[in-house]
């Protein structure tokens, strides 16, 4: 699975197809992951500001959606993030926000090394391989355990409207997602799914100067 090769190459993360789940894009993926692991009532930490589907896909699973707090100079606040994530289930983070949350050096580290000791999922939302975060989302399960990656191929390759993403996981999570995905999508298409093969075999250079340039300011 080309997914697979993907997050080995990008990430030095190494999956297997049981590790994966191809969605109709990202959208999809983290309505499994919410209603695969959020009980009535469950905290859930949303990155504020952050994508509208966070807290509204947290509700629809019956969660409690909290915003987290911000420094001053609009970094994720580690010591408040703490305290908010004993006794809540699941932490979004977002690697595409518009301000500089997680760009202080070891704050996302911090992040996630608490949260696999409190038992909180951690779920980064890589929707491209441009990032703005001094630690890329899709290292983060280098740092613990509990750690759902959920990417898309949209924004990287001009895929918008194609409807294709995947999340990787533990084989344990996987298979409960699986149980939501079958019977609310079934799968991605099969059009969409060449596509970005397609796209992720192609030389990748075209891609990455894009985002140097991005992050850079140059375009």
């Amino acid at each position: 699975m080309q997914s697979v090769r993907n997050s080995r190459h990008e990430n030095s993360l190494s999956y297997t197809p049981e590790q994966l789940i191809v969605t109709a894009g990202a959208s999809e993926a983290l309505h499994l992951v919410m209603q695969s692991l959020v009980d009535d009532g469950d905290l859930v930490l949303c990155p504020d500001p952050g994508f509208v589907s966070y807290a509204a896909l947290a509700r629809f699973a019956g969660g409690r959606p909290i915003g987290m707090p911000l420094t001053q100079d609009l970094h994720i606040d580690v010591e408040k993030a703490k305290a908010l994530m004993d006794g809540a289930r699941v932490l979004v983070l977002n690697s595409r926000q518009p301000d500089r949350v997680g760009r202080k050096q070891g704050s996302i580290k911090a992040l996630v090394e608490y949260a696999d000791d409190a038992g909180v999922m951690v779920v980064p939302m890589k929707y491209t391989s441009i990032s703005f975060m001094a630690t890329p989302t899709g290292v983060l399960p280098r740092f613990g355990e509990n750690v759902v990656t959920i990417n898309a191929v949209s924004k990287t390759y001009a895929m918008t409207g194609w409807r294709l993403g995947y999340l990787a996981a533990s084989e344990d999570i996987v298979e409960q997602c699986l149980k939501v995905h079958q019977y609310c999508q079934a799968c991605a298409t099969s059009i969409s799914q060449y596509a970005a093969l397609e796209a992720l075999y192609r030389d990748q250079r075209p891609v990455k100067l894009c985002g140097m340039n991005i992050v850079s300011g140059e375009i």
